[in-house]
């Protein structure tokens, strides 16, 4: 976090347990974000049962005030991602 207000844009590929903390910078100092994740491994946020972890990850985005943007990439594989331009 402490790195967050030196960038425009807060990007995460992968980001085992650093997705929530991202969001949370990105709030605090007005950034926009974009995150490639993988899945919500060591997170402070655990999806309610039944939900996917993506929509999870989406919805937590949102309720900081984020308007997401979701993406996919052109391969197979987790392909997807979320763009937030800054608040």
């Amino acid at each position: 976090e402490d790195l967050a207000p030196r960038f425009d844009l807060l990007v995460a590929m992968n980001a085992h347990g650093c997705n929530i903390a991202l969001i949370d910078a990105a709030e605090r100092y007005g950034k926009g974000f974009l995150i490639l994740p993988c899945c919500i491994i060591d997170e402070p946020l655990r999806p309610e049962p039944g939900i996917h972890w993506l929509p999870c990850l989406a919805s937590y985005a949102r309720s900081k005030g984020f308007t997401l943007q979701p993406l996919r990439l052109n391969f197979k594989g987790q392909n997807i991602g979320l763009y937030a331009p800054p608040q």
